[in-house]
């Protein structure tokens, strides 16, 4: 990525995540960092699961991104993206997603 994301961190919310129910995540991530002082604007959440491409390997990809003052979905991509390994594939991914979130956001 040719520009950086500022303020990122992680926090786990493996119970709600998997469900991708927006109300879950929401709620979840409010009781995770309460109101951290305004500073914390966005929760970006997915998940990838692995699907039967034929010859190669693939993951089908989805992604939100929240906002965190009301809960509000303000971006989102689903799609299958694929690659000779199960390692290319996930690398695949992740590069199309930073350019995708970078652009799309």
């Amino acid at each position: 990525m040719k520009r950086r994301f500022t303020g990122v961190g992680n926090i786990d919310l493996f119970s709600s995540v998997p469900s991708m129910n927006s109300e879950i995540v929401f709620s979840d991530a409010k009781k995770t960092i309460g109101d951290a002082g305004g500073k914390i604007a966005y929760l970006i959440y997915g998940i990838l699961k692995p699907v039967d491409d034929g010859e190669n390997a693939a993951f089908n990809v989805d992604v939100r991104c929240m906002n965190l003052s009301d809960g509000s979905e303000i971006y989102s991509v689903e799609e299958t993206v694929s690659g000779k390994t199960s390692a290319e594939a996930r690398i695949n991914a992740a590069n199309d997603l930073a350019q995708k979130l970078l652009y799309g956001l």
